[in-house]
C-alpha cells in the first residue's frame, strides 16, 4: 500500500514523490549536529527496515470490502468480528 507525502504550494496540492522525499531527508539529516537525535533516528530506521509492515491481499480484499459496505450504509455499522458475508 502506497503512501503519499503532499507538498502545498498556495491553493494546489501536488504530490512529493518518495525520491524528492529522500532528498529533502538527507539534507535536513546532513545538518544534524546532536548525537542523540542520530541516534533516535538510527533506530527508528532500524525497526521499520527490520519490521515487516506487509498487508496481506486477503486483509486488503476484506479491508476494501468493509470500507464499500460502511459506505453504502454508515448508519448500520458492521462489528470487526462479523462476518462480511451476510
Amino acid at each position: 500500500m502506497e503512501s503519499k507525502t503532499y507538498l502545498y504550494s498556495g491553493q494546489r496540492k501536488l504530490p512529493m514523490d518518495i525520491n524528492l522525499r529522500k532528498y529533502n531527508f538527507i539534507q535536513k539529516l546532513i545538518t544534524i549536529k546532536n548525537e542523540k537525535a542520530m541516534d533516535i533516528l538510527e533506530q527508528t530506521l532500524d525497526k521499520v527496515m527490520e519490521s515487516d509492515c506487509q498487508i496481506s491481499e486477503e486483509d486488503i480484499h476484506l479491508l476494501n470490502e468493509r470500507l464499500e459496505i460502511y459506505i453504502n450504509n454508515p448508519n448500520d455499522p458492521l462489528d470487526w468480528d462479523a462476518s462480511s458475508q451476510s
